[in-house]
């Protein structure tokens, strides 16, 4: 039905959108596709390492390990990751909308990755500026935004795909 459909297409959204973001410290995606049976699948980055939630929760609990690795630069360094990927999604046009600790991944060697890009918006593309008459000179045309990323549902017109304020996912 409608419902099964709609959810299929946030599916292939979040594998396309996010297979689009190429930052480092956004996961990438490797393939989108069809199985034989005809289920939609997308294949991603292997991600090793702790949640931030759970680094924050082990050094609210004084878990000593976790407070000796995640110093308060350590944090910093992650927490500027985060923006750094989140002002490249925006960008591009892209709003997360679930940007939360439980959907970033520390690991090891430092990497950070922003994960679980389901609830992600992207943003129509659109010109920007308008023509005024200012002491009779006009000023400089619009200019177009920068490309944006492609998705399926983006343009589409029907209301399902909207969010109205107050709603939630």
């Amino acid at each position: 039905g409608g419902a099964e459909k709609e959810q299929v297409l946030r599916f292939i959204e979040e594998g396309q959108v996010t297979g689009q973001l190429e930052h480092p410290s956004i996961v990438p995606v490797h393939e989108l596709g069809v199985d034989q049976s005809g289920n939609v699948f997308y294949t991603m980055k292997f991600v090793k390492g702790k949640t931030l939630r759970d680094i924050l929760k082990g050094i609210r609990d004084g878990d000593t390990k976790i407070i000796q690795e995640y110093s308060l630069n350590h944090l910093l360094t992650i927490y500027q990751k985060i923006c750094d990927a989140m002002a490249f999604a925006h960008s591009k046009h892209v709003i997360h909308r679930d940007l939360k600790p439980e959907n970033v991944m520390v690991g090891e060697y430092g990497e950070v990755q922003v994960m679980d890009w389901g609830l992600a918006k992207v943003l129509a593309r659109k010109v920007s500026g308008v023509r005024k008459q200012v002491s009779g000179k006009k000023q400089a045309p619009p200019v177009a935004l920068p490309a944006g990323i492609d998705s399926v549902r983006k343009d589409a017109g029907a209301e399902s795909w909207k969010t109205m304020d107050g709603q939630i996912m």
